[in-house]
């Protein structure tokens, strides 16, 4: 993928637990073939960065609240292009103890 390594390895298209992913202004994607075309057609990404502003949680159940930032560039583009946003993700434990995201969303609020 040509997002400067962000979101490049087979580990990281895991859609939610309902089958999709949900980018910020655009449709979900659903399914794991249509959201690894998704990310291979996303600009290369040349900085990004998450920082999260609150993470709570009790029992098998939590949920982060995170910003983010990130410059893309767009082929055909006459610069980089800077994007910020807000991200939530809620996340539950399985039985074998793996998080799984139940719910994904960027651009929030």
């Amino acid at each position: 993928m040509q997002n400067g390594g962000w979101l490049a390895t087979e580990g990281d298209v895991r859609p939610c637990s309902n089958g999709a992913a949900y980018p910020p202004n655009e449709p979900a994607v659903k399914g794991r073939a249509a959201i690894r075309a998704w990310l291979e057609k996303f600009p290369p990404i040349t900085e990004f960065k998450l920082s999260n502003v609150k993470v709570e949680g009790c029992e098998d159940l939590a949920y982060v609240l995170a910003t983010y930032t990130m410059t893309i560039a767009p082929p055909g583009a006459p610069g980089p292009v800077k994007d910020s946003g807000k991200y939530v993700s809620v996340v539950r434990r399985q039985a074998d103890g793996a998080p799984r995201r139940r719910i994904c969303s960027g651009r929030i609020g």
